[in-house]
């Protein structure tokens, strides 16, 4: 067991059509980098800066690539999604563009390769568009959510997770979604169903899109210690997809590398955490080598 802070070198900011701001942080090697990696959190009112994200983050810089970690809006440091009109508002997809754009724009990274690293429901944005990016060398989602459809079926289950976005909102801008945003409209976006699909979403959705041969790599991980219907999703889900594929289960791992949150601390298993920034790293290094200039 270790523990840190894991500070961000810098924080930054872009705004999405003008007026939402977008909050991130970098992460920085001491020499020159290898790559750039795009780092998409899952569903915490923290955002990025949950200790599992800073301990990742820190680790992949040590290992020589710049590392970005951003919040969705809705989310950490960023803006209410409710701050524009709301057919770009609510999903993480804009976001993803909108940073991808940024990093395109910035000198200093436009000329290295870029990979996405998306955990949990980050993996709902980072996968669909992370594939339609011809700039993407290739995607790894880490504990991507799953069985969405099956989840949200049990009324139960649904009355949790529209309890926890009403809580998550509260908390970080002071007030209630509005009034017109009801129950209903959310469960149809967390669904997959029109546009302004939210960072929760089914991977049935964009699963036509790994089964097609021409697809950036992509790596999924998983813990061991995830529940046993969620690994086996994950397993049937990697078999369905075409290659060039990875798959990789995380030996004693929780849904977080074993990583905890502690006021501003991460108390983390250093052996977990290891072994999630080898199996990425391994992976990139691979990517590289095949491909140097593509």
């Amino acid at each position: 067991l270790r523990a840190g802070v894991f500070a961000p070198d810098r924080e930054v900011q872009i705004y999405r059509n003008e007026t939402l701001r977008l909050a991130g942080r970098e992460f920085e090697p001491a020499g020159d980098w290898k790559a750039t990696v795009l780092l998409l959190h899952g569903h915490t009112p923290k955002g990025s800066n949950l200790a599992f994200y800073r301990v990742l983050a820190r680790r992949l810089a040590d290992r020589g690539y710049f590392v970005l970690t951003i919040d969705f809006a809705g989310f950490g440091l960023s803006d209410s999604p409710f701050s524009i009109p709301y057919e770009e508002g609510s999903s993480g997809d804009y976001d993803v563009r909108a940073w991808l754009d940024h990093l395109t724009s910035d000198s200093r990274l436009s000329s290295h390769p870029l990979f996405v690293v998306a955990h949990s429901a980050g993996a709902s944005s980072g996968l669909p568009i992370g594939l339609g990016e011809d700039l993407v060398r290739g995607i790894a989602a880490i504990g991507p959510s799953r069985d969405v459809i099956e989840d949200l079926s049990d009324p139960e289950q649904a009355d949790y997770w529209w309890s926890r976005n009403q809580a998550t909102h509260r908390l970080l801008y002071g007030k209630e979604f509005p009034d017109w945003y009801s129950k209903e409209r959310w469960l149809s976006e967390a669904l997959g169903e029109g546009s302004g699909v939210g960072l929760k979403r089914p991977m049935e959705v964009f699963l036509p899109q790994l089964q097609d041969p021409e697809h950036h790599p992509v790596l999924l991980i998983d813990g061991e210690r995830e529940l046993e219907e969620d690994k086996l999703y994950l397993q049937a889900y990697y078999e369905a997809m075409a290659e060039p594929k990875g798959y990789h289960t995380l030996s004693g791992s929780d849904h977080y590398s074993n990583v905890a949150h502690v006021g501003r601390w991460a108390f983390y298993d250093r052996e977990v955490v290891d072994e999630t920034v080898t199996v990425l790293v391994d992976w990139m290094t691979r990517i590289l080598q095949e491909s140097p200039s593509s």
